[in-house]
């Protein structure tokens, strides 16, 4: 689904297009096509549907659990045995402390984060964090995110 997203995103907003365009061809001459370890150097694609999944999540809910026993949170608050609960990934996620301007679509905006210091490993599309939970996170995360990442922008 999120493939179908980022061709709507971009029929959107066309003005990525051409810098889109430019780094798949840079990257294309540099490594003589492009390669399963091509992928890594395309950060404004990556930049692009990670902005695009955010836009466009693919569940509001996300970690949908029932309660095994009860359980009494730090906050004093008890979840009851057969609950059901979740979080609110999208809602986490378009925080205005979390993303500035949440509202607005800005392809960029996670290039633009990888290009400072100490962040250019993080913030990328298949990673996750705990304030971007698409693909779950720590033990729970998905393991076909990086399988899925390849796919799309190889499509």
């Amino acid at each position: 689904m999120n493939a179908v997203h980022v061709i709507y995103d971009l029929a959107a907003h066309p003005e990525y297009i051409q810098a889109l365009r430019d780094e798949i061809r840079q990257v294309w001459d540099e490594d003589g096509g492009l390669k399963k370890t091509s992928f890594v150097k395309l950060r404004r694609l990556d930049s692009f549907l990670k902005e695009s999944q955010r836009f466009n999540p693919p569940s509001l809910l996300s970690y949908h659990r029932v309660m095994q026993h009860d359980h009494v949170l730090e906050s004093g608050m008890l979840l009851l045995r057969n609950s059901h609960i979740c979080m609110a990934v999208n809602a986490i996620q378009n925080d205005p402390e979390v993303t500035p301007d949440p509202k607005t679509f800005d392809g960029w905006r996670y290039y633009r984060l990888r290009e400072e210091p100490s962040e250019g490993h993080k913030h990328q599309f298949a990673m996750t964090e705990s304030t971007s939970l698409n693909f779950g996170h720590g033990k729970y995360a998905c393991p076909g995110r990086f399988f899925a990442s390849l796919e799309i922008k190889s499509s």
